[in-house]
């Protein structure tokens, strides 16, 4: 019953709106304080146990296949990819990866070189303005605490290929992921603090 109120919950339309502004937990809390997760865990722990006995071969792959894995893993002669699209697994050679990539970042229209790495500048300047914003009472200690990034990284480039529009020779779509680093949390923040009708 908790299980399907839970998930009834989360299909509603007015809790998909609700945002905590908390950092993720990294604790666990103890199955003793909950009898009916406790029950539940121990009647999946009890199924996933059948698994383990009745099982033939401890893995999915062959032999063979794990080898050609291992193989590939080494190989410094291409890059492994997710395709854009569809799921699959991509090849590719590694000079022309790295020539796409130069290509892409020479290109002036979207990306400018910089002199020096800025990011320590960037989080002098935002750590300014989310105090000066807790300070002024535009946001709550937690808001602010919850938009601090201790320990900011640069983001990383990479592409992906769109071999479904063309399997010789495919058209990439660069990517800059910045998990950990400051987009992640402040863009749309800013944005509110510039522009508070946003």
């Amino acid at each position: 019953m908790d299980l399907i109120e839970l998930l009834q919950e989360n299909d509603s339309a007015t809790s998909r709106h609700n945002f905590t502004l908390r950092r993720p937990s990294s604790i666990t809390p103890t199955l003793s304080l909950f009898p009916n997760i406790s029950l539940f865990f121990q009647a999946i722990l009890r199924e996933v146990q059948k698994l383990q006995s009745n099982s033939i071969y401890g893995r999915n792959v062959s032999s063979e296949e794990l080898k050609v894995i291992k193989k590939l893993q080494v190989n410094k002669t291409f890059v492994i990819k997710e395709a854009d699209k569809g799921g699959n697994v991509v090849l590719w050679d590694i000079d022309l990866y790295t020539q796409e990539g130069k290509r892409q970042l020479n290109n002036r229209t979207f990306y400018t070189p910089l002199p020096s790495d800025p990011t320590i500048t960037f989080k002098r300047k935002l750590d300014i303005l989310f105090g000066t914003a807790r300070d002024m009472n535009i946001i709550t200690k937690r808001e602010y605490d919850f938009l601090q990034v201790s320990r900011p990284i640069i983001p990383t480039f990479y592409m992906l290929p769109k071999v479904h529009k063309s399997l010789d020779n495919p058209p990439e779509r660069p990517i800059v992921a910045g998990i950990g680093g400051f987009q992640n949390r402040h863009v749309f923040i800013l944005i509110f603090f510039y522009n508070p009708m946003f």
